[in-house]
Order: structure tokens, then C-alpha cells, then sequence
């Protein structure tokens, strides 16, 4: 995850203060290396926020992610054995089946 502008400000000012990369390391919890890179980033630009269009291009797009998306759920429906399909409906149940059914319980229950 980039370092948001809090946290280069708070290197730069320890780092201006005099502590060594290991001191803030440790107080702000983040790897020497990346206090180091921060550092040489401030110093070359003198500004705490990454230079716009640093980052690396999208690959796909919003639709392409979406149909990315659509195809794995289907895939892992899939590989759960779910598939898409109604349940067989059953025969219709007249009055006279309730009445046989309700009659059946009634003898039948504890």
C-alpha cells in the first residue's frame, strides 16, 4: 500500500530532526527501505506526494472487470455442483388430497 501524505510528512520531519531510518522505522512501523526510498523521494522533489501517473496503467476495464467477475462466479458455481434450473413442480394438491393428508397426521401424530 503507497504511504499517504501523513506518513512521509512524519519521515521527513524525523528525518529532519536528526533520527536515524532504524528510529523511525520503528516508531512508525513501516521497513527502513520504504523510509529510505521516501526520503530520496522528498529530497529529490521536495514534495510528500508521488508524481501523477506513477502508477502502473489498468490492464482491463471497468466492463472487462465486470465480465472478469461474472465468469469466475459462474466457474465457481460450477465447481460446487450448483446449477441454474427450477424445481420440478408437484402435482397439484385438490381439497380433497389437504383433507386425506390433515386426516393421516391426525392418526399418525404422537
Amino acid at each position: 500500500m503507497p504511504l499517504t501524505v501523513t506518513d512521509v510528512s512524519q519521515i521527513v520531519a524525523l528525518s529532519e530532526d536528526g533520527h536515524s531510518r532504524r528510529y523511525v522505522s520503528r516508531s512508525l512501523g513501516i521497513p527502513r527501505t520504504t523510509i529510505r526510498d521516501a526520503w530520496n523521494r522528498y529530497l529529490e522533489t521536495d514534495r510528500f506526494l508521488r508524481q501523477i501517473g506513477s502508477r502502473r496503467k489498468r490492464a482491463t476495464t471497468a466492463a472487462d472487470d465486470r465480465f472478469v467477475v461474472l465468469n469466475t462466479l459462474r466457474r465457481r458455481l460450477v465447481e460446487r455442483g450448483s446449477t441454474s434450473r427450477r424445481p420440478a413442480a408437484g402435482p397439484r394438491l385438490l381439497p380433497r388430497h389437504r383433507r386425506i393428508r390433515l386426516e393421516f397426521a391426525r392418526l399418525h401424530a404422537n
